[in-house]
């Protein structure tokens, strides 16, 4: 992970290969620390790169997990997976993000993360 930009107002990380829960969740707490290590809005972009492998068992209470520790000043949670196809698991994350009130979104491009952040920005608070 790093940031994008001298301003740390956007935060790269990417997913790769196969991992274990307990890699992800070491994966979130140093995201949530950095993002926390700033006063100001900082934006997630996690790229997922082809052939990512996901740990067996439910996803379901690791992918809360985060919606609970990320610091308040977390503004989109981008989920970017590249020349994708949103099937049914993609709107069924949707769906679960939503209904938990997070700032999770999905995008198939960088491109298109980006121009959401710079519009969700221009939005007065």
């Amino acid at each position: 992970m790093h940031w994008e930009d001298e301003d740390k107002t956007i935060l790269i990380c990417r997913a790769n290969g196969s991992w274990k829960w307990e890699e992800y969740h070491l994966a979130v707490e140093a995201i949530a620390e950095l993002i926390a290590s700033v006063p100001h809005r900082v934006d997630l972009i996690t790229l997922r790169g082809a052939g990512i492998v996901m740990p067996r068992g439910s996803s379901v209470p690791h992918f809360m997990r985060p919606t609970r520790i990320m610091p308040p000043n977390l503004g989109k949670n981008i989920l970017v997976i590249e020349g994708a196809e949103f099937g049914y698991a993609a709107q069924a994350m949707r769906l679960f993000f939503k209904a938990v009130g997070s700032q999770f979104v999905l995008m198939n491009s960088f491109e298109d993360a980006h121009a959401l952040i710079a519009a969700d920005r221009r939005i007065p608070a």
